[in-house]
């Protein structure tokens, strides 16, 4: 449903919500049809991050964990950073 995490997709979307959607498959022994809804929004420009977030560059990201050896950090949804704990 998105690039990035989500907790919950009431987080996304509500019963009722009227959204675009691409068909990925048809399952037509099962009947079943497979919908993909982040297949139509752009992607994060973690596809592209030299662009984005050029060396330097000063920027702000939410710690999303932290290890012995350095932490998560994400810049926007679906960019993540990881750097190293100085020693």
């Amino acid at each position: 449903m998105s690039w990035g995490r989500l907790t919950h997709p009431r987080d996304l979307v509500n019963v009722g919500d009227q959204i675009q959607v691409k068909v990925l498959k048809y399952d037509k022994e099962k009947q079943r049809v497979s919908l993909g809804f982040k297949q139509l929004t752009p992607e994060s420009v973690g596809s592209t991050p030299s662009t984005a977030y050029p060396v330097g560059a000063h920027v702000s990201g939410r710690v999303i964990s932290v290890t012995d050896y350095g932490a998560f950090v994400e810049l926007e949804q679906g960019s993540k950073a990881w750097f190293t704990s100085a020693k």
